[in-house]
């Protein structure tokens, strides 16, 4: 495999595209698909209206996905942002590939031995740009690797979305005596992630104006009180304090106050769906999309109160369910029906997404990625539906504490949920059918089996089974090196929420 990356390393670069593209690379039609990569941070599946919400807060995400393929049973293999992303961005589940977000137990650099998606296209000849915000996607955790371009720098979503449309349009338009080549960018943002301060114009529009509680959703309005004397988090500093002050004033235990949270988030994820379309409709007006997939997707969900808790701790549906929509351009070719409007039913997991990714762009992963990826390819499904399988079990992990191992697991697998959300209890059982939403009435999980069931055997075995799989991948890939938090990468942190 070495051997065979180091010819194609060789080959000067026109020759490279010819070979991926099929054609001649001096026309700009022969040459491979472009890849825009959207990860909106923390938004989970049910609240957009192509997922079946009614709350009408995301009309440019619907109408991505009626132009292209909605994805109905995507997941995340982690609630956290860090290896939720690595592992799209290696084909490898969170257990493999060692990533955890800084400061939990395992928190490391990725291993040298590992390539990313974007290593990857840099070698195939792509021009490789991203715009991140940072925090638990830092470069120096791995996400840098593969880059011409990472811009880390702090901003609001239209600006950063600004800088991302600056870099396609250099990247599209190479210097004079330069090649044309194809471009990848990656946009991550934390538009939606906690705590939720939407602007004004989207609060009004879905936040309960008569709510009296004690949650504070403007952000002009919380720093006034912070600086007026009504700090409930003296101990945070001051990058920390909005977060610390927001969920300080928030009852978890108060439905009131669960139903503001939902809506604020709502507005948030309103705020973030407008400015992508404007980001969109600039680019396509501009032809910079016509030969350019387009996936948008997110790292985990969010949970508003379905099993006694917020934020994004569990490994339940609301953690784990995400949205993937991917749209193919018309120079692909295919036909509307299969194109278009389609909604592909079977389960797919994160870490499909970069055997995928490659396959649909016309790359053989033989000579651009060294390592095994355990993610299985669904574009073949793209051009035939009846090429689509059952869906893939998927496997969700997480710790319970920063210093614990990952020691809380879920299993989907068909039709059922195998769950252990508290390290050491006895897994729970649930026929999906019976309650699809995963939902807890007091104690009891409705339809939860006996686990005498020989369906709680068969899931505990496929857990070992994955697991096994997951954990001598782990071994052959190695660990990368351990983290030390800066400052100002603290200070990230800190503002986000996670310290």
């Amino acid at each position: 495999m070495r051997l065979l990356r180091s010819v194609l390393l060789c080959l000067p670069l026109a020759s490279l595209l010819a070979c991926t593209a099929g054609g001649d690379p001096e026309d700009s039609d022969a040459l491979p698909p472009n890849l825009l990569f959207v990860s909106i941070d923390t938004l989970r599946a049910d609240v957009l209206g192509c997922y079946g919400s009614e709350a009408g807060a995301s009309p440019v995400l619907d109408g991505l996905a009626e132009r292209g393929l909605r994805f109905a049973s995507a997941w995340a293999h982690s609630p956290k942002t860090a290896p939720s992303h690595m592992t799209m961005f290696t084909g490898l589940p969170p257990r493999a590939h060692g990533l955890g977000n800084q400061r939990s137990s395992g928190a490391q650099t990725l291993a040298t031995s590992v390539t990313t998606l974007a290593e990857s296209l840099g070698r195939a000849g792509y021009r490789t740009g991203a715009v991140t915000s940072g925090g638990n996607i830092k470069g120096y955790l791995g996400f840098e690797r593969g880059f011409d371009h990472l811009d880390e720098k702090p901003g609001q979503p239209p600006g950063k979305l600004q800088r991302m449309g600056d870099w396609i349009r250099s990247a599209a338009s190479p210097a004079e005596g330069q090649a044309a080549r194809p471009w990848f960018a990656l946009f991550h943002t934390y538009a939606v992630h906690d705590p939720y301060l939407p602007p004004k114009k989207f609060r009004k529009r879905y936040a309960d104006p008569d709510y009296d509680g004690g949650i504070v959703g403007d952000p002009v309005e919380l720093s006034k009180r912070v600086q007026g004397g009504e700090d409930l988090a003296p101990w945070a500093t001051s990058h920390a304090k909005a977060a610390e002050n927001f969920w300080a004033r928030v009852d978890q235990d108060d439905a009131t106050d669960l139903a503001y949270l939902r809506q604020l988030y709502l507005a948030g994820v309103a705020s973030f769906d407008f400015q992508l379309g404007r980001f969109l409709d600039e680019l396509g007006a501009e032809g910079l999309l016509d030969n350019t997939i387009v996936v948008v997707t997110s790292d985990h969900g969010e949970e508003f109160g379905e099993h006694g808790d917020t934020r994004h701790n569990s490994v339940w549906r609301e953690h784990l369910h995400v949205p993937l929509l991917v749209i193919l351009p018309d120079s692909m070719q295919l036909d509307p029906a299969l194109a278009r409007g389609r909604v592909v039913e079977p389960a797919v997991r994160h870490m499909d997404l970069m055997p995928s990714i490659l396959e649909l762009l016309g790359l053989d992963a033989t000579g651009l990625v060294d390592h095994t990826m355990l993610g299985e390819s669904w574009a073949a499904w793209v051009h035939d539906p009846a090429a689509e399988e059952p869906g893939r079990p998927v496997y969700g992990e997480h710790r319970s504490r920063l210093e614990e191992p990952l020691d809380i697991w879920s299993l989907r697998a068909d039709g059922f949920l195998m769950i252990q959300a508290e390290p050491g209890a006895e897994p729970v059982l649930v026929d999906l059918a019976a309650n699809g939403l995963e939902l807890v009435d007091g104690e009891l999980v409705p339809g939860a089996l006996d686990p005498a069931d020989p369906k709680y055997a068969e899931l505990k075995d496929l857990q070992l089974q994955l697991l096994g799989r997951f954990q001598s991948s782990a071994e052959h890939i190695g660990v990368g090196t351990g983290v030390e938090l800066s400052p100002e990468a603290r200070a990230e942190l800190e503002a986000l929420g996670y310290l």
